[in-house]
């Protein structure tokens, strides 16, 4: 993705470096774990995400991940899906 696309973007701003990828990765793997026991995984405040089946959201938070910590992958797509993840 473009500078420009990555300056324009609306859920995803640009890649996380440093503390920042060490924060969001250790919430991914929190909430991967969260799903895989079936609780606290559904946020009741973020209705679209928690409408979503485990595996969807699953599926997400991991396209999440890969797009926002690794620096050869695309950031991830921005739709509502991917906005409510993030924000899950």
């Amino acid at each position: 993705m473009s500078n420009e696309n990555e300056r324009n973007s609306i859920f995803f701003p640009r890649k996380f470096t440093g503390n920042q990828a060490k924060l969001f990765a250790k919430a991914c793997n929190q909430y991967l774990h969260a799903v895989e026991n079936e609780c606290n995984d559904t946020p009741p405040e973020i209705p679209i995400f928690s409408w979503l089946s485990p595996p969807h959201r699953t599926f997400l938070v991991s396209k999440l991940a890969v797009g926002l910590l690794c620096e050869d992958e695309p950031l991830p797509p921005q739709t509502i899906e991917y906005g409510a993840a993030y924000a899950g």
